[in-house]
Parts: C-alpha cells; sequence; structure tokens
C-alpha cells in the first residue's frame, strides 16, 4: 500500500505542477498565434526545432497543444483510478473504463503530436528514420499498455464475479 500512496503522491505532485505551468504556456501558445514576428525562444516538437513564424507551422502547434492536453486528461483519470484503489475498488466499471480511455487519449495524442513533427521535419527536408525510443513511440506504447490493462481487467472482473457465484 506504500508503493500506491506514493506513487499516488507524484502523480500529484505533477498534476498540480502542470496547472502552475500552463497558465504561462497558454499565454505563449496565444502569443505565438497571434504574432507574425519569430520568438527568441526554440520551441521543439519531438525533436524537431520550429521556428514559428508561417501559418503551417502555427497549425501544426495547435495539433501539439491538443495532445499535451489529453496527456493531461488521461493524468487526471489516472489520478481517480488510484484514488479507486487506495479505496479498493479494484475491478470497478468505472476503473475499467478509464484504463481504456486513457490508452486512446494516450495513441490519439502520441498521432496529434508526432505527425505534425513528422510532417514539418520533412518538409524542411530534416526527416529521418531513427531507431530507439522516442516520445512517440513511447506514448503509443503507453497507450497500448492501457488499453491491455483495461481487457485484464475485464477478464479478472468477470472471473471475480463467477468465483463469487460458485461460492
Amino acid at each position: 500500500m506504500r508503493k500506491l500512496n506514493f506513487l499516488k503522491a507524484i502523480v500529484d505532485f505533477v498534476w498540480i505542477m502542470s496547472f502552475i505551468t500552463i497558465p504561462p504556456l497558454v499565454a505563449l501558445f496565444g502569443f505565438i498565434l497571434i504574432s507574425d514576428e519569430p520568438l527568441g525562444i526554440p520551441i521543439k516538437m519531438n525533436g524537431v526545432e520550429v521556428t514559428v513564424v508561417d501559418q503551417q507551422t502555427k497549425f501544426f502547434l495547435v495539433f501539439v497543444v491538443l495532445a499535451a492536453l489529453l496527456i493531461l486528461y488521461s493524468l487526471f483519470l489516472f489520478r481517480k483510478i488510484l484514488g479507486s484503489f487506495q479505496k479498493t475498488k479494484i475491478f470497478e466499471v468505472e476503473v475499467i473504463k478509464n484504463f481504456n480511455t486513457i490508452g486512446v487519449l494516450l495513441l490519439i495524442s502520441s498521432l496529434l503530436s508526432g505527425v505534425p513533427a513528422f510532417i514539418i521535419a520533412f518538409l524542411k527536408k530534416e526527416a529521418s528514420f531513427e531507431m530507439g525510443l522516442n516520445p512517440f513511440v513511447m506514448l503509443v506504447c503507453l497507450g497500448l499498455f492501457f488499453m491491455v490493462l483495461s481487457e485484464v481487467f475485464t477478464i479478472a472482473k468477470k472471473q471475480k464475479e463467477e468465483n463469487e457465484l460458485t461460492i
């Protein structure tokens, strides 16, 4: 149980810190969309450095921000799951549904951030194929993991219900 409490504390800390950093980032994002002048701050999208001046890059930046918001919502759902675990409500329908939702959101987020970064790199003629772990691959794997975990919990819930009926 201490591990669960430790994980919940870490997730809560990240959740709180994200709300401290979101307002300045939203203000910066609004300034980037409105302004036609390049910023002195380099912006990286999945390892590709972007100079925000044209409409095309601003359009892709919107996708990256949406991906970040989806990840933040996934973190919120994960906090709810950890809260249910602390209350020993493990095989609840809501927990299983939240696991699947987190998986779907992480997959969508990886596509929203990875595809625009690849397109920008391709347009800048910097596209390359790298072996290894990058944020896109990690988000896809994490999304699929949560979806599989949802399936495992569904099977475990059915077995638990069948076991309770036979006793």
